[in-house]
């Protein structure tokens, strides 16, 4: 769980949000203005890329949601800036008449590429072609071009909203930025990922409960399997140790079975766990948050590792029960 919930800012901040700094502005900018901006922000940050971003409501069928509707210059090269991808496979950016979905809303609304969606702007409805279905885990998008919107609603975008790139040799822009005409807020993604992954990082509580009430579970059931295999198998136990068997011997003889049957139950538990995980995953809902159902490989060996912990807690318990039994009580007990 922590694999799939705590990796998605790391996902979303450094694999697809390019841009380091979002500004908005009290009024929309003109091409102008558009250019004095950039020139201003080029000497202490990198390429700006100028959007209209606007909350709607999208529909298909009977079911709704909301999302931030993008709209991006036909001209500008956009992969800089946010990259479109599907798992491994990168998406080409939604041409005239079309429009890209994120993934968590499009499962939400029953949408895949090729569908038409409904979307609803300042009480008009609009219908548009989703092309793509890309991944993102933080807020819903619906990117399309300037064009596109035009030929939809009629209108020409208003740019409300500045993407501004971090240059690397550079110290933190935002107050630069911010002391500019006509800003009004610049959020920096940087610290936007601090502050979900403190919040992300605060689930290893959920996890370490999780892991004791899975170890008490686990020393209460194999426990009591060796008792059982114990109490039911005395006589057999005391031939053992008259013939000679060291302790560690008739302890071998009698924990073996249930050694193997930990590693049976460890390898069956993996492929299992995956599907348990995905379903748990899948099955959390929460606005503007989208988490990845996916499973590091060093949580494999931990988990076996843990399960071959606590059974190692029980047979330590268990072989001071074997010391104990006794011989002459065991043998003399009717069958």
């Amino acid at each position: 769980i922590k694999d799939s919930i705590s990796d998605i800012v790391v996902y979303q901040y450094e694999e697809i949000t390019r841009y380091e700094y979002e500004v908005r502005f009290l009024n929309p900018v003109e091409k102008e203005e558009q250019e004095r901006f950039r020139k201003t922000a080029a000497r202490y940050a990198g390429d700006t890329a100028f959007v209209m971003t606007e909350n709607m409501a999208l529909k298909h069928h009977k079911k709704e949601g909301s999302v931030n509707l993008i709209t991006v210059e036909d001209d500008v090269d956009f992969s800089s800036f946010v990259t479109f991808r599907k798992g491994k496979h990168l998406l080409e950016f939604p041409g005239t008449g079309e429009a890209a979905l994120n993934k968590a809303m499009a499962d939400d609304l029953d949408l895949k590429a090729g569908d038409e969606a409904v979307m609803r702007l300042d009480d008009q409805e609009y219908t548009v072609r989703i092309s793509a279905v890309f991944d993102n885990y933080i807020y819903n998008y619906l990117f399309m071009t300037d064009e596109t919107y035009t030929m939809l609603t009629g209108k020409t975008p208003e740019k409300n909203t500045a993407y501004v790139l971090k240059r690397p040799d550079a110290p933190d822009a935002t107050a630069r930025l911010l002391n500019q005409d006509n800003v009004v807020n610049v959020t920096a993604g940087s610290l936007l990922k601090d502050r979900i992954g403190s919040i992300m990082d605060n689930l290893i509580y959920i996890v370490l409960l999780t892991i004791i009430s899975a170890a008490l579970l686990a020393f209460i059931v194999i426990y009591n399997l060796i008792n059982i295999n114990i109490t039911e198998r005395m006589r057999e136990i005391a031939t053992v140790k008259v013939l000679g068997f060291y302790p560690e011997e008739a302890a071998v003889y009698v924990l073996r079975e249930n050694v193997l049957l930990t590693l049976l139950g460890a390898l069956l538990g993996v492929p299992l766990g995956i599907w348990l995980n995905s379903f748990v995953v899948s099955a959390i809902k929460v606005d503007l948050v989208s988490f990845i159902p996916r499973v590091k490989l060093p949580s494999f060996f931990y988990a076996i590792a843990l399960t071959f912990l606590f059974s190692l807690m029980v047979y330590t318990v268990m072989m001071r029960k074997l010391k104990k039994i006794d011989i002459a009580a065991a043998l003399k007990a009717a069958e």
